[in-house]
């Protein structure tokens, strides 16, 4: 359904710039439309066509500097992130997708900083709350990640990536029992989260319940074998 959604907005799109090829609101949206159906270098060309005409379009540099990192071009992300902070410091987007980037590039320190810039503007902001926790957890300090991901879950008790990721802290932090009522919160929502089964399947190795575990991997092994 979204895929013939963002089809039918290229489409709204492409009619508006065959009037005017210049009209930034659809030269934008028909490149977050695209970014969104996986098209990222496609979208870029869109996103720089924006930016030839106003190079100071903070929305454009925002979205290039998100579809580069969807390419895996973390490095270059950042220059477009910066761009628009230097236009204004306090944009929560540039802030939270400097802090993703850092983030995959392992500079779990410099990550957290950004999700604090924007935590400081927006305190109830849960993607940059539980991308904290997954920062803090990258380095080991679990029972601090945890308390963000609580933070998230008294804001939205169904978000799903921190779920999954209090779970992962605490089987790190060998609270077995406690980890499985997380990954079985996960598998409520989507019984076919194959790194949530796998990971109670290993708990529950840990907790010597051998046969049961069994039962987890046979449901990865069977969900794989489905998808091949």
């Amino acid at each position: 359904a979204d895929l013939g959604k963002y089809q039918e907005a290229i489409t709204y799109y492409d009619k508006a710039l065959a009037s005017n090829s210049r009209d930034l609101s659809a030269l934008n949206g028909k490149g977050i439309a695209l970014h969104s159906l996986g098209k990222n270098k496609e979208a870029i060309g869109y996103f720089e066509k924006v930016l030839s005409i106003s190079r100071n379009d903070t929305d454009a540099l925002n979205e290039k500097g998100l579809a580069l990192y969807y390419l895996d071009r973390d490095e270059e992300a950042i220059t477009y992130y910066d761009k628009v902070l230097a236009i204004n410091p306090n944009d929560q987007d540039a802030l939270y997708n400097k802090g993703l980037a850092l983030h995959f590039l392992g500079k779990y320190d410099e990550a957290i900083k950004y999700y604090d810039k924007v935590l400081a503007i927006d305190s109830t902001n849960t993607g940059a709350l539980n991308r904290k926790g997954s920062a803090l957890s990258n380095l080991n300090r679990d029972e601090e990640a945890i308390t963000y991901y609580d933070k998230v879950l008294a804001i939205n008790p169904g978000y799903y990536d921190s779920l999954y990721n209090k779970g992962l802290a605490l089987d790190y932090l060998g609270k077995y029992e406690e980890a499985i009522t997380y990954y079985d919160k996960v598998l409520v929502i989507n019984t076919n989260d194959t790194d949530a089964l796998t990971n109670k399947g290993l708990v529950l190795y840990n907790l010597n319940r051998d046969e049961e575990a069994i039962t987890y991997y046979d449901k990865v092994l069977a969900i794989n074998s489905s998808d091949d």
